[in-house]
């Protein structure tokens, strides 16, 4: 799409994607997905206009890109504030509740290029800020802006979280203990008490053969009571049709289940970019809970996905040990939520950290009292003395 006469400019702005994205410039961000230096399913075009189309307002997220003569650089879903007096506008990488990953897709070895660029059009633009989340702290474009290889550009974190993760070249049997390993036989057994139990890969399969029973699975348990389940808000059933239809034709999907006597009682979701794939979603039957399918499923998959050899990473996206099947995920994934300052607004690095490590305690501490105070009401209920009668 951008040619060499029309690279001097090196940036292109989508407003309103619904309207503004061409089979071309698709067709450039996908080869900028396959060259990045650090793949991310979450920034491919199947999953970000799935976001922008079916979650957010029109116009909202711009989509920026850098390019050379050699074609994209680098590319970035971004939110952008009205000016704030005396700093400048704040931009924000655009992220939204099912997006795990906001690390930017740029091209292997053009990681100067890209910071180069993106700190000249930050300063044009009057973007004194640029605050990413949920990035990988360790890819070569953010580690760049960590360590100051950008004179335009200066980085600092905010806050890190380790997510649990797996480097499939690890054997299975080396990386469990053998008391672990009994008590996940332990619960495939009780599964096969019930019934013939049988592991599916449905990857291959059109979404229309599976995507229906994922999201019954996921709102028949705690989510779907909570009403926080895909198939329980209209804009998010929207937004996964669309991303997965999208997602199973560039072969950018991974769908596992488990079947006992035929019926789909567990279903696992990968996102998956080059060799690196990202759990996304899994669901089990709420009525088989005790019996742990989810787990079992779990297990199975990481086995099937190491038999197969396409995928030589797997990010689970969880931070919650609990949630995950104990010493299957030996390694971590440290990702980092950071502030970039351009131009001038360098010298205000350390106030504008300081300021977002303050408003988010102060969030956390207003969520906590808003817990104990939903409480009160029922502890207020126990605490009332027994009516007595004369």
């Amino acid at each position: 799409m951008f040619t060499a006469e029309s690279a001097s400019a090196a940036v292109e702005v989508v407003g309103d994607v619904r309207q503004a994205v061409t089979a071309e410039f698709r067709r450039d961000w996908r080869k900028l997905a396959a060259k990045a230096g650090t793949p991310n399913a979450f920034a491919e075009p199947f999953f970000v206009e799935a976001a922008l189309q079916r979650l957010v307002r029109p116009g909202r997220v711009k989509l920026v890109a850098f390019a050379d003569d050699q074609g994209l650089i680098g590319l970035l879903p971004l939110t952008v504030s009205p000016p704030i007096p005396g700093i400048g506008r704040v931009a924000n990488r655009f992220m939204h509740i099912h997006d795990f990953d906001g690390t930017p897709l740029v091209r292997r070895g053009s990681e100067a290029l890209f910071r180069a660029k993106l700190g000249a059009w930050l300063t044009r633009e009057g973007i004194a800020f640029l605050r990413f989340r949920d990035v990988e702290e360790a890819s070569p474009a953010i580690d760049g802006l960590l360590n100051g290889e950008d004179e335009t550009l200066e980085a600092a974190v905010v806050a890190r979280l380790v997510r649990a993760a797996r480097d499939l070249g690890d054997g299975l049997e080396a990386q469990q203990s053998g008391k672990k390993r009994r008590s996940m036989q332990r619960r495939r057994r009780r599964l096969e008490e019930l019934g013939e139990l049988a592991f599916v890969d449905l990857s291959a399969q059109p979404p229309s053969s599976w995507a229906d029973d994922f999201l019954g699975l996921e709102a028949s348990g705690w989510k779907g009571q909570m009403g926080t389940a895909i198939a329980c808000r209209p804009q998010e059933r929207a937004f996964f049709d669309k991303m997965v239809k999208a997602g199973s034709a560039n072969g950018n999907l991974i769908v596992h289940a488990l079947e006992l006597d035929g019926r789909r009682i567990s279903m696992t979701l990968y996102l998956r970019a080059g060799d690196v794939a990202w759990g996304f979603k899994k669901a089990y039957a709420g009525d088989l809970a005790r019996c742990s399918p989810g787990f079992v499923l779990e297990a199975e998959s990481v086995a099937a996905l190491q038999a197969q050899g396409e995928v030589a990473f797997v990010d689970t996206c969880s931070i919650d040990a609990a949630t995950l099947v104990p010493g299957l995920w030996p390694q971590e994934r440290v990702m980092s939520d950071i502030v970039v300052a351009a131009g001038p607004a360098r010298k205000w690095l350390k106030n504008a950290v300081w300021l977002e490590k303050t408003y988010r305690a102060r969030r956390r501490d207003l969520r906590s009292l808003y817990v104990r105070l939903k409480r009160l009401p029922a502890q207020a209920r126990r605490d009332r003395p027994a009516a007595t009668h004369n």
